[in-house]
């Protein structure tokens, strides 16, 4: 709430003028947007509409600045937010980002263009989007009969469609290869990636680290990454084999509701940690150094964000008409480690699951999302006082930047360790 508070502060000593149009919405009064949310989904309502997070609610969309959907369209159509007097949670062309078959193949596609060749933070990754993409597999016929391979559609969630396969020439030969090529001349596309045999074990289980991140804006291009995250843990222990099972291969909590002693096992705090708790135990179990894990670790997760954010940033625009203005987003990376603490991002999701069902999760989700927010009302009060936008102050929030090019001279993230 500090950078809040020091933005009204500041914007309340100014002498602004505007268009009439702007000054006369209700949501612009004595200098500064007011604090007025239109709010839809029942998770983001108990964390934005709380007394904690000084949002009023209003009923119409039109008064509101803040406004948080999770169907975005009004009336059939996308709704249009006002860019200069609102803020909307959605980019306009996120899907480039949080689809994972545009976002593997725009990664791709731009370190290939920009000669960033064999240090991927993707794992190998083929992205299934034509009939085209699935032909062309047997192509790499020879590449993907080696290890397992990991299928899943891009339109779902939850790890609903996920299958691993090993016998590449049974899959090649059966019915599921025809299935992949139906779904994908329907508009549902997938993608086919290198399964990590070898991946970092808790406890004997396998994991999956989440952290959130927030595009802020971007004309100019800000984003910032939360400080604290959560690590899920599957409720069975990792072998490589036995791939039809999801309790040891895929780490999502709802594939690890099937454990007959779920519910004992979450109450227990085994399957979810903080990230705090995930950097204790790898420094005071597995024997890995504090710098290691604090620094390097945490430097390179931020890097692969980076690398994303990178190849698909131009695209995140899409064809709004003030270059996204007034739009920003929270989302969610997951990550799996290998045994060498070798990072690999998998997904970047798109309205992250926001129940705070769990003490892990509401201890990360209430301030990230509440101080995104925050935040991306901070920028546009910044705008409208014809301010730059290098003022925008984090001190606070828990977040960093990851990239920041309203300052002078622009911050990028620096990245000098190991992969």
């Amino acid at each position: 709430m500090q950078s809040i508070k020091s933005i009204c502060l500041f914007l309340t000593a100014l002498s602004y003028t505007k268009g009439e149009d702007a000054v006369n919405t209700p949501r612009f009064k004595n200098g500064t947007l007011e604090r007025t949310a239109f709010v839809r989904g029942m998770n983001a309502r108990t964390i934005l509409l709380s007394k904690e997070a000084h949002w009023t609610e209003v009923t119409s969309i039109d008064d509101a600045t803040l406004v948080w959907l999770r169907n975005h369209k009004r009336r059939s159509k996308p709704f249009e937010s006002d860019p200069e007097t609102q803020i909307y949670n959605r980019l306009p062309a996120s899907s480039q980002m949080t689809d994972k078959a545009k976002m593997f193949a725009n990664v791709n596609s731009y370190e290939v263009d920009n000669g960033v060749l064999g240090d991927s933070c993707l794992p190998r990754t083929f992205s299934l989007r034509t009939e085209a993409d699935v032909l062309d597999l047997e192509n790499h016929y020879d590449e993907l009969s080696q290890g397992a391979w990991i299928l899943k559609p891009t339109k779902e969630s939850m790890g609903v469609g996920i299958t691993i396969h090993t016998n590449n020439t049974e899959w090649w030969k059966g019915g599921e290869l025809a299935v992949v090529k139906r779904r994908v001349r329907s508009g549902s596309p997938y993608v086919l990636q290198k399964y990590i045999k070898n991946p970092l074990l808790l406890n004997g289980r396998k994991s999956e680290l989440r952290l959130y991140w927030v595009v802020l804006s971007l004309s100019p291009l800000v984003a910032a990454i939360y400080e604290h995250g959560q690590v899920r843990i599957n409720s069975m222990p990792y072998e490589y084999g036995d791939f039809k099972n999801p309790l040891k291969h895929l780490t999502n909590i709802h594939q690890q509701r099937k454990h007959p002693d779920f519910k004992r096992l979450s109450n227990s705090g085994e399957l979810k940690w903080s990230l705090e708790s995930f950097m204790n135990y790898t420094i005071n179990s597995l024997g890995y150094s504090e710098d290691r894990i604090r620094k390097t670790l945490w430097q390179n997760m931020k890097h692969c964000v980076v690398r994303t954010l990178n190849a698909t940033a131009e695209k995140l625009r899409g064809d709004h008409p003030q270059g996204g203005r007034g739009r920003f987003e929270l989302v969610g990376t997951d990550f799996i480690l290998d045994s060498d603490l070798n990072v690999f991002l998998t997904e970047v999701q798109q309205g992250p699951g926001l129940a705070i069902n769990d003490p892990v999760k509401a201890r990360v989700l209430r301030p990230a999302l509440t101080n995104a927010a925050n935040l991306a009302l901070d920028i546009q009060n910044i705008l409208l006082a014809k301010q730059p936008v290098g003022n925008l102050s984090l001190e606070g929030t828990g977040y960093e930047y990851l990239v920041h090019e309203g300052l002078t001279p622009p911050y990028y993230l620096h990245y000098d360790g190991e992969r």
